[in-house]
């Protein structure tokens, strides 16, 4: 199997590009405005300090845990119970939702409803061993500790992606990897019995979730929820069309007013519209903000994050819904590369891509979700490389 370069897999992640700053969240914060401030900045997690420890403090022990977005969607969902019943209807469940707002991020861990898909290493792992976290072991993120057991950085499945882009887009021994099309490859899968197997990246055990336009958005991440995924596709009720994604960081839209919940009985296709239109809202805001302050590279990197999200990009992955009033999405097929899905999730600053098949209905063209292809398949892809690398095979 193609391989990333052995020098490559063998620096540390002490050499991994540093933040300017770690974003720390206190227990005490509420959970609305810790979604604001982690959308807000472009990322989707973030370790929680203790509230009697120093804000300033990134010692190991200060820490109660890590949260995702994908936690506080489970969350939203769980308060008292009212994940079992959503259909009494929204005045029903509008003192629930008053009382998720006053619930803090401490809250969340403390009710062990927060995930563990982050990990303490050392800041001399190797790239090689952080793959083997971030691939088959599903480690979502990386906590990167010095000797004094103090946080120095954050490795993320989406951070790797970009550093093996930015590393090795140019690389003639990481371009046959690259140039792989999708419907070559082979992932590792542990089956129900914990048995290694052998199965095709398009059919590699992944749920392929899928909700139609005209059901209510609430059922959307309800699925989100109790299928444990971070998205699931739209399509249209009658052609089967795929016509957009609601994912966990949806759940932003909801929160922003307390009457917003009342979009959680909209239909997903109105609810796309909402969140396009809210996307373009924070586009605006911080290109507006970049302006105000050009030598802050951090809101222009957010900027062009977001704005990427809208904007037709460089590559050559089909998007759909450019034109339309929904987000955009981007499709791909099984005779793509490894390296185009790398580029437009890196692009985009997404987390999946779907695989889809046309077919004529009402003679057009449509496209049906078959498959995804998720920033966990390229972890778990350059994992499994590196091990066979390393193991001696070709």
């Amino acid at each position: 199997m193609p391989c990333l370069p052995t020098s490559f897999l063998n620096t540390t992640l002490s050499e991994f590009p540093q933040p300017l700053k770690i974003l720390t969240l206190v227990e005490t914060t509420k959970l609305r405005s810790a979604i604001d401030l982690l959308l807000g900045l472009g990322v989707s997690s973030c370790p929680v300090l203790k509230h009697n420890v120093p804000t300033d403090s990134l010692h190991k022990d200060s820490f109660l845990g890590v949260i995702d977005i994908l936690d506080i969607v489970a969350f939203f969902l769980e308060v008292n119970n009212e994940v079992k019943n959503w259909d009494r209807g929204f005045e029903a469940v509008f003192e629930t939702v008053v009382q998720f707002s006053d619930h803090t991020v401490g809250d969340l861990i403390m009710k062990k409803n927060a995930t563990l898909r982050y990990a303490y290493v050392p800041s001399n792992t190797t790239l090689k061993a952080a793959l083997d976290l971030l691939g088959p072991k599903k480690t979502h993120r990386l906590l990167i500790v010095d000797e004094e057991q103090n946080l120095i950085n954050i490795v993320t499945q989406s951070r790797m992606l970009s550093h093996i882009v930015d590393q090795l887009a140019n690389d003639k021994d990481a371009q046959q990897l690259f140039d792989m099309q999708l419907g070559s490859v082979v992932l590792n899968v542990v089956d129900a019995h914990g048995i290694t197997i052998k199965e095709p990246l398009v059919n590699s055990g992944k749920p392929m979730l899928s909700i139609k336009a005209s059901a209510r958005a609430v059922d959307a991440f309800k699925i989100i929820h109790t299928k444990r995924v971070t998205g699931v596709a739209v399509v249209d009720d009658l052609s089967g069309n795929l016509i957009g994604n609601i994912s966990s960081r949806d759940i932003r839209s909801l929160v922003a007013k307390s009457e917003n919940f009342e979009n959680l009985y909209s239909t997903c296709k109105e609810y796309l519209y909402l969140v396009k239109t809210e996307r373009e809202q924070i586009a605006n805001q911080t290109a507006t903000a970049d302006n105000n302050n050009a030598a802050d590279n951090n809101n222009a990197a957010i900027e062009n994050s977001i704005s990427a999200s809208t904007d037709q990009h460089d590559y050559n992955c089909q998007m759909i819904n450019t034109q339309s009033k929904l987000p955009p999405i981007l499709t791909v097929s099984t005779d793509d590369t490894v390296g185009y899905v790398m580029f437009c999730l890196k692009q985009y600053f997404i987390r999946r891509v779907y695989l889809t098949s046309g077919k004529i209905f009402n003679g057009k063209i449509v496209h049906i979700p078959t498959s995804i292809v998720t920033i966990s398949d390229l972890m778990q892809i350059f994992a499994g490389c590196a091990q066979s690398r390393f193991a001696g095979v070709q």
